[in-house]
């Protein structure tokens, strides 16, 4: 296979052409390298890693950080909303950096491009997602300056200071790629997931309807009406997506309803199965065996909800060492074991994969 001789940077009208490694030295490696065993050659890098970025929404700043997981430092921070799309589009959303916007759930894709839901409860707003670009080799100059003007840490303290102009680009970042209304006005967003396709799928809290979004450009591709096809009405608080791509809705009404759908399903019919909780849930993840785990959203709770749709089971488990009340943030590692934020105690909660207590934090 021949390897990639040069490099081409596309700048308007201007093309500027890399064939040496000096070339390449000026520029920032996004899934390839230079070098051996040849010089003046670029190559696919197979050892590419997964981006070590922590995504945080502010909610009530209206701002998006990411973070740098191995230093523990600010690495960028975005506007939640663009308030004017770059194809000259108008979302519905409040004013950037405002309190309204509400920006909270998020989602990463496969490239490191991260989702936000602004909830936008306030009038005169809708739930809106924003896109913004993982690595410079998916934002766009739109001026045509030969750069990406992007927020970084230009004075490497640690910390992205909004008032200077070369660490925050507020409207004119050019890694925010876009901002798209996706529910009626009126009804919150609340959750977001990224399918295997790389699409994006929400829902629409008042409604019980998931919207499932493309990824690139941010177009309602599906609408499931979870209403329509049950009869029954849930407060959808987080999605999660399981093995053979069934997606799975959180409820925090009094109905308490757990759902596994079938996103490929004929109209009508998508969701095949319902489970009870015992408590009103909130914060979602399955494990590889299918097994569901949910924050507790009640402050009587004691440990997280696991799921079973196998064995037809919803109960309390891992209940113990000082959680008690609400569970948030309900994740799972390479290990099977569940961790949730206990929300009344500030600590972290650990569960096993059979349901036991492990330890707090």
């Amino acid at each position: 296979m021949p390897e990639l001789a040069l490099a081409q940077e596309l700048t308007g009208t201007a093309q500027r052409t890399f064939t040496t490694d000096a070339d390449f030295a000026a520029g920032r490696f996004n899934g390839t390298r230079a070098g051996a065993p040849d010089s003046d050659q670029l190559r696919i890098d197979t050892g590419a890693s997964v981006p070590t970025f922590l995504w945080i929404a502010n909610a009530n700043a209206g701002l998006v950080t990411k973070v740098d997981t191995r230093t523990g430092r600010q690495a960028a921070r975005y506007d939640s909303v663009l308030v004017r799309n770059w194809d000259g589009s108008v979302p519905v959303v409040r004013p950037p950096r405002e309190s309204c916007n509400l920006p909270a759930p998020m989602a990463v894709d496969a490239q490191g491009n991260a989702f936000v839901v602004n909830r936008n409860n306030c009038s005169g707003s809708a739930a809106s997602i924003t896109k913004v670009a993982g690595s410079l080799a998916a934002c766009v100059d739109r001026n045509g300056n030969g750069q990406i003007d992007t927020s970084s840490d230009v004075r490497s303290n640690g910390s992205i200071e909004l008032g200077n102009a070369t660490e925050f680009f507020g409207q004119t970042d050019e890694c925010l790629l876009w901002t798209k209304n996706y529910v009626a006005a009126g009804d919150p967003g609340r959750s977001v997931v990224v399918d295997a396709d790389q699409h994006v799928w929400a829902a629409g809290f008042t409604s019980s309807k998931l919207y499932r979004l493309d990824g690139q450009t941010g177009a309602v591709l599906q609408v499931i009406d979870l209403r329509a096809e049950t009869g029954a009405a849930s407060n959808i608080q987080s999605l999660a997506v399981g093995p053979g791509g069934y997606l799975y809705t959180s409820d925090n009404s009094p109905l308490k309803l757990i759902r596994k759908i079938n996103p490929s399903a004929p109209a009508g019919s998508h969701v095949v199965d319902t489970l009870t909780a015992p408590v009103p849930t909130s914060g979602l993840v399955v494990d590889r065996n299918g097994r569901v785990w949910l924050g507790a959203d009640s402050d009587s709770a004691n440990g997280v909800v696991r799921v079973d749709f196998t064995a037809r089971t919803a109960q309390m488990v891992g209940g113990g060492g000082g959680c008690s009340g609400r569970t948030r943030g309900v994740a799972v590692d390479a290990a099977g074991d569940v961790w949730a934020a206990c929300n009344g105690t500030n600590r972290l909660l650990r569960v096993g994969a059979d349901g036991t207590f492990k330890s707090t934090w």
